[in-house]
């Protein structure tokens, strides 16, 4: 079982802004942690545990740290004042850069798709996907912190299976149900647990 975003929140607000670790919260981040684990256990029982499984869990440990960081970063960021907006569209230009410069240093040709369809879906993905999301995301992390904000990583899963379930016949098993109602009673906790 490995640590999400919420868990490094936690130790994050606790090691860099001295905030008390409160009870209700790591149980909450515990319970969804057991959650998360349960709704892949059928996908980790079928790994095979070679040298890309080795990367693909080292690629998604270092996402979660960054994930984490730039969470207590916004935070930061926002008690000293700065506007989201502003901090959000720097933080987007930084990022381009360094998937432009990962790109171009990987040697491959730059292609861009001037369909109709593919502009449209990237428009909806940069407004709606990037922007409007990032943005109130980051706001939720200034109102209620980093360590309650994160732990909405905890949901993601439950709402891919539920949409899987809805429309690719998703084979629901015990283990699917306990993991989401595990993550469910997680969320409950930690989003009622108020700062002292």
């Amino acid at each position: 079982m490995r640590l999400t975003p919420t868990e490094f929140a936690i130790l994050g607000t606790r090691v860099f802004f001295a905030t008390p670790l409160r009870p209700a919260i790591v149980v909450g981040a515990l319970l969804g942690v057991a959650g998360v684990a349960l709704l892949f256990l059928p996908e980790i029982g079928r790994g095979e545990g070679n040298a890309r499984s080795l990367l693909g869990l080292t690629i998604a440990l270092v996402g979660t740290v960054s994930a984490s960081l730039g969470n207590l970063l916004s935070a930061r960021n926002q008690r000293r004042g700065l506007p989201v907006v502003q901090i959000n569209a720097f933080g987007m230009l930084y990022g381009a850069l360094a998937v432009g410069l990962y790109a171009w240093m990987s040697g491959e040709a730059f292609v861009f798709d001037t369909s109709v369809r593919y502009l449209l879906s990237l428009g909806y993905l940069a407004l709606f996907g990037s922007v409007i999301a990032f943005g109130a995301y980051l706001t939720l992390v200034g109102r209620i912190g980093a360590d309650r904000a994160g732990y909405s990583a905890a949901i993601i899963p439950v709402v891919a299976l539920i949409l899987s379930g809805l429309f690719e016949g998703l084979n629901w098993q015990v283990a699917t149900v306990a993991g989401i109602a595990l993550c469910l009673a997680g969320n409950v906790l930690v989003l009622r647990c108020r700062a002292k």
